[in-house]
């Protein structure tokens, strides 16, 4: 379970680190997860997750590595889709 933590931290640590107004990207972030996940924002830390949950957050969080992350009107996160060529 470390090593998942440790694995998903990673993935979601690149999406908001180094980037400008990194900590409202990170919270962003946070609730984006926590939605895509159907937990209340307070469950959605990697050191309460399971290993079912953990495995989720994994994917969700490698779908959108490399996309744009956007804001939409309300200030919530999202992720531009990949265009087919």
């Amino acid at each position: 379970m470390r090593k998942g933590k440790i694995m998903c931290h990673a993935l979601f640590d690149a999406l908001w680190r180094g980037k400008p107004k990194a900590r409202r990207k990170r919270d962003a972030l946070y609730e984006w997860l926590a939605g895509q996940m159907g937990l209340p924002l307070a469950d959605c830390h990697f050191g309460y997750f399971d290993l079912q949950q953990l495995r989720q957050a994994y994917r969700l969080l490698s779908d959108v590595q490399g996309l744009p992350m956007r804001y939409d009107n309300r200030g919530r996160i999202f992720f531009e889709e990949r265009r087919s060529a």
